[in-house]
C-alpha cells in the first residue's frame, strides 16, 4: 500500500518526531518545557515568568526557527507559569501547568492569532487548555444571545422566546462543563483553579451599570480566599484586577471623589476575604500597594498603609517606614516643607510669599512628559489669573531643558523651579512626591491644608 502526504501532514510529523526525540535527553532530574511557533516570523526570546506578588522573569530562552527549549528544576513548585514571547506585546502568552510532569511540549500557530496552544503531551495541560476552549464556545454564544434578547424590540415575539431558551441552555451546558471538570479534577491545580473561577451571566433586560454593580457587590461571595497553593498562578492577582476595574469602568464613569471611595471600600472587603491565614492576607496587601503605587494613588497608598501594613515590624521595611513618617510629617496642619532656590547670583534663597499678597499658596509637582500635567497645568494657570490671592510655585521633574522650557512659556502666573534632577529633586523628597501631579494647598504661616492628586480636585476645592 502507498501513502501520499501532503505538505502540512509532513510537518507536524517531523514536528511530533522533534518533540518524541528532544523529550528523551533531558535529565530525569529536571522538567523540561518545548514549544514552537509555527510560521514564526518576528520573535526571538521566550521568557518564563513566574507568580506571586505580580509575576517576574525566572528563565529566558532564545527561539531559533521558532523553537525554544527551558530546562527547570525537577522541584519547580507545582502552579502556573506564564512564557510570554513578546515583551513589547502583553497579549502574547501562553500559561502553563508545571505539577510533577518531567515535561510539557507543545506548539503554537502564529497565523491563527490565538493563546490557545496545542499541547504535544501533559494530560492535564491537555485537559485544562480543551476546558477552556469549550467554556469560550459557550459563553460567546451566551454573550451575543443575551445581547440579541436585550436588543430586540418586541419581547413577545417568538423569535426571543427561542433566544431565551437557546441562552438558558447554554448556560445549562456551561454549568454541567465547569461542575464535571471540578469533580475529574478536583486534585489537579487546573481543578482548583477552575472551583475558584464562578460563572457570571445576568439578565440580559438589565441596565450595564446594574450588571456591573451586581457582578461587584457579589464577586467574592463563591471564591476560596484561603488556598495559598494558588498563590503560584494568576488566579488571585486576576480576580482583584477584575474586581477593582469596576471603579474606572469608562462606561459607569464615576467621578474622582467617587472612584477613591469606591476603592477605599472595595480594598476593605477584599482584606475581609483574605484574611483567612498570614500568608494570604500578606499577599492580599502588598500586591494592592503595589498596584496602586503603579497607579500613582497615593492617597490610596497611603490609606492601606496606615489600615493594613502599619503594624508591621516597620524596622524590617525601611519603605514601609518612610512612608508612614512622610504622611504624617505632610498631614494637615502640619507645617510645609521649605523649598529653597539658586539665585541669579549663585546664592541659595528660600521660596517665600507674602501674607499680604496671597492667602494660599499651591505647590504644583508636574513634568512636560506627564501627559495629565499638560492637560491640568493650564486650567491652573487661568484660575491664577483671576484669583488674585492664590499664588503657586510649579515644580518640575523634567530633565531635559527644551522641552521643559516649551512647557513652561505658556504658564506665566506662577513661579517655575526645575533642578533637572527629577525624583532626587530635594523639593520632591521633601514632598514624598510617588506621582504626577501632585499638589500641595497650603496656608497662612505655610501650614498645610490638603493635597490633591489631580488638577479637577485641588479646582473644585478652591471654586
Amino acid at each position: 500500500m502507498i501513502y501520499q502526504f501532503n505538505s502540512t501532514t509532513v510537518k507536524y510529523i517531523f514536528c511530533g518526531l522533534f518533540f518524541l526525540l528532544a523529550n528523551t535527553t533531558h535529565a530525569q532530574d529536571s522538567i523540561v518545557i518545548r514549544g514552537e511557533l509555527i510560521n514564526n516570523t518576528k520573535y526571538s526570546i521566550a521568557v518564563l515568568e513566574q507568580f506571586g506578588i505580580g509575576s517576574h522573569s525566572i528563565y529566558k530562552a532564545a527561539i531559533n526557527n521558532g523553537r525554544f527549549s527551558i530546562l527547570l528544576p525537577a522541584n519547580k513548585a507545582p502552579g502556573i507559569y506564564r512564557l510570554r514571547y513578546s515583551l513589547a506585546e502583553q497579549d502574547r502568552f501562553v500559561d502553563i501547568i508545571i505539577n510533577g510532569e518531567d515535561s510539557v511540549s507543545f506548539t503554537l500557530d502564529m497565523f491563527r492569532n490565538t493563546n490557545m496552544p496545542v499541547f504535544l503531551n501533559s494530560d492535564e495541560n491537555i485537559s485544562w487548555y480543551n476546558y477552556r476552549q469549550s467554556l469560550g464556545d459557550l459563553e460567546y454564544l451566551i454573550y451575543y444571545l443575551g445581547n440579541f434578547i436585550a436588543g430586540y424590540p418586541d419581547k413577545s415575539d417568538r423569535i426571543t422566546e427561542d433566544a431565551r431558551k437557546l441562552r438558558t441552555d447554554k448556560i445549562q451546558a456551561a454549568v454541567e462543563l465547569r461542575s464535571n471538570y471540578i469533580r475529574e479534577h478536583r486534585d489537579e491545580i487546573s481543578g482548583k483553579i477552575v472551583a475558584e473561577q464562578p460563572l457570571y451571566y445576568p439578565r440580559p433586560e438589565d441596565p450595564y451599570q446594574l450588571k456591573a454593580y451586581n457582578r461587584w457587590a457579589g464577586y467574592w461571595e463563591h471564591i476560596n480566599c484561603s488556598d495559598t497553593e494558588l498563590l503560584n498562578t494568576p488566579l488571585y492577582t486576576e480576580h482583584i484586577i477584575q474586581y477593582m476595574r469596576y471603579w474606572i469602568d469608562p462606561d459607569i464613569g464615576f467621578e474622582e471623589e467617587e472612584q477613591n471611595d469606591g476603592f477605599i471600600k472595595s480594598i476593605d472587603t477584599v482584606m475581609k476575604y483574605f484574611s483567612a491565614n498570614e500568608t494570604m492576607r500578606n499577599f492580599a496587601v502588598r500586591y494592592l500597594t503595589l498596584g496602586f503605587k503603579e497607579l500613582g494613588a497615593e492617597k490610596i497608598v497611603e490609606y492601606i498603609d496606615k489600615n493594613y501594613r502599619s503594624e508591621e515590624q516597620c524596622e524590617t521595611d525601611i519603605e514601609l517606614q518612610e512612608r508612614l513618617e512622610a504622611y504624617n510629617r505632610l498631614s494637615t496642619g502640619k507645617p510645609a516643607p521649605k523649598i529653597y532656590f539658586t539665585n541669579s547670583m549663585g546664592v541659595e534663597q528660600e521660596y517665600f510669599w507674602s501674607n499680604k499678597d496671597a492667602d494660599t499658596l499651591i505647590v504644583a509637582f508636574w513634568a512636560s512628559w506627564c501627559p495629565h500635567c499638560v492637560e491640568g497645568m493650564p486650567q491652573l494657570d487661568s484660575m491664577l489669573a483671576v484669583r488674585k490671592g492664590i499664588k503657586a510655585i510649579a515644580i518640575s521633574l523634567d530633565d531635559v531643558g527644551t522641552e521643559y522650557m516649551n512647557a513652561v512659556s505658556t504658564l506665566n502666573n506662577m513661579q517655575h523651579y526645575c533642578d533637572f534632577k527629577k525624583w532626587q529633586s530635594k523639593p520632591v523628597e521633601d514632598y514624598h512626591i510617588v506621582a504626577t501631579p501632585s499638589f500641595f494647598m497650603v496656608g497662612k504661616g505655610g501650614v498645610i491644608i490638603d493635597k490633591y492628586s489631580s488638577i479637577r480636585s485641588l479646582l473644585r476645592d478652591i471654586q
